[in-house]
């Protein structure tokens, strides 16, 4: 009765969650048994699915059985059938454990993709005849393969074999003279022996064509070939900044009267009245051709320079093939100079062979250009030119020399470079000394010691005395006033020297 009484006066909300409690425990009990049925359906269809497998299994085995003996029916007879069946190798057929419980379609599928992966081995006896003509293009492929490298290889190694490199390198090795391992001459002998094949002159003068026309005073005038020459010299130079000189202009046509005829002097009288501008177009013209040369001409002009230096462009002195450095003479044209150089605009006249004087061994002189004698031909082995001549305009002697890697030049570089390693022991005693002299009290030692210091930090040259008919370049022992200034401050620096010269 208590109990009763006890239900009777609880609430209707309490009711209501006991009943869903309820509820919820039978719907777990009924989800469990549905899963226990589950189970054992998914094990029966499993069961189901390894027997339908080996079932397909069989199948395949015996198609695969039934083929196989049709084709050994249609195939000729091969090595491997006397041999015993035993050690035939058989690709393996079973699957693992876990490929069992995998679906067949899928299974399926990767030994499709495993095949498509997996190159097919051939031999070469079973090839059939169909397959012949692919074999063999892969064989050209192959072949054109192995060419490429070949042109490659050869390429690397510009088409020689290493035995001709060997070969190039002991030819190097022979040529280069190692004349510092030899014993030296005797005081003031420089060669023992000089054959060489003398200087090239410059090219003949070319005249112009009939249409380019020399105007004086406005009329076209036909001028003779040596004063053609000359005056196209000038006509070249129109364009240039030394044309507007006076100096320039007086030097040149006071040469220039000299190359004309008596006819031609008496109508050229003055300069201004000359007309080239017809000469200037046309060399112009020409030198545009020069720069437009196709590669074929560029080429045989590059043979032909090579020919020259092949023939000309080396000596040989006490057995020893040597390069010359300046084989080639000047050609004539009008002098420039440095800066104002009282001279400039004058006429640098043609160097001939009856100017030249040669230098070489007793025997060994070379023939002259045709119509041509040389001026002398000496054997003075106590001096190292093959070759000189005094230019007319400032009467200077001018040389043909060995090349700087030769021999001779090579002793005279390293005589110089022995005095520089001699002047590194006392350099910094003679920096304190000039700098001890700048305090002097004798005008003559301070300026010496400012001079060394120029040469010293500044590597400008001595400088010596000059003549009034030679350019105005000076050097350390040279100055003047005019060529030197002082400033307080400039470019944001304190007490700047500004040397201006040449």
């Amino acid at each position: 009765m208590g109990s009763a009484e006890v239900d009777k006066h609880t609430p209707p909300s309490d009711k209501h969650k006991e009943k869903s409690k309820d509820k919820e425990k039978k719907h777990d009990k009924e989800d469990r048994k549905h899963g226990r049925e589950e189970r054992k359906q998914s094990k029966e269809d499993k069961k189901l699915d390894k027997e339908e497998k080996r079932k397909e299994k069989g199948k395949m085995k015996d198609k695969a059985e039934k083929a196989s003996c049709v084709e050994v029916k249609n195939e000729p007879m091969s090595e491997d059938d006397d041999t015993p069946l035993a050690s035939h190798s058989f690709s393996q057929t079973s699957q693992d454990s876990e490929d069992d419980d995998q679906p067949l379609s899928f299974r399926k599928k990767v030994k499709i993709e495993v095949k498509a992966e997996k190159p097919v081995k051939r031999k070469a006896e079973d090839m059939a005849v169909d397959d012949e003509d692919d074999y063999v293009a892969s064989k050209k492929k192959n072949k054109k393969v192995e060419e490429k490298k070949e042109k490659v290889d050869k390429k690397q190694t510009n088409g020689a074999s290493p035995t001709k490199r060997v070969k190039k390198e002991k030819k190097e090795e022979e040529e280069t003279w190692k004349w510092w391992e030899e014993e030296k001459h005797e005081d003031g002998v420089k060669w023992k022996s000089l054959e060489h094949k003398g200087p090239v002159f410059a090219a003949d003068y070319e005249p112009l064509p009939g249409n380019v026309k020399f105007k004086y005073n406005g009329k076209e005038m036909k001028l003779s070939t040596a004063a053609e020459e000359v005056g196209s010299f000038y006509a070249a130079m129109l364009d240039h900044d030394y044309v507007t000189k006076d100096v320039f202009n007086k030097n040149f046509f006071k040469d220039w009267r000299k190359f004309m005829t008596h006819s031609e002097k008496e109508i050229i009288t003055d300069l201004k009245k000359c007309d080239f501008t017809h000469m200037l177009t046309y060399f112009k013209a020409k030198s545009e051709e020069k720069k437009n040369r196709t590669k074929e001409e560029k080429q045989q002009l590059k043979l032909e320079n090579e020919e020259t230096v092949k023939e000309y462009g080396w000596c040989i002195i006490d057995g020893h093939k040597q390069r010359i450095g300046n084989f080639k003479i000047e050609p004539p044209g009008l002098f420039r100079g440095r800066g104002d150089h009282p001279k400039m605009g004058m006429v640098k006249r043609r160097v001939m062979p009856e100017d030249v004087i040669i230098n070489c061994s007793k025997g060994t002189a070379p023939k002259p250009p045709a119509g041509h004698k040389w001026k002398e031909v000496r054997h003075d082995n106590t001096v190292t030119w093959l070759a000189s001549w005094t230019e007319n305009v400032q009467g200077q002697v001018k040389y043909i020399m060995l090349n700087s890697a030769s021999r001779l030049k090579g002793e005279k570089d390293w005589q110089k470079y022995e005095i520089a390693r001699q002047l590194k022991d006392s350099v910094e005693k003679i920096r304190e000394t000039y700098k001890e002299d700048w305090k002097s009290k004798e005008m003559k030692i301070r300026q010496r010691s400012v001079a060394l210091y120029f040469i010293d930090k500044l590597a400008l040259r001595a400088g010596n005395e000059k003549d009034e008919d030679q350019a105005d370049t000076v050097g350390a022992c040279s100055l003047r006033v005019e060529h030197i200034s002082l400033h307080e401050q400039k470019n944001g620096k304190q007490c700047v020297v500004v040397f201006d010269f040449l």
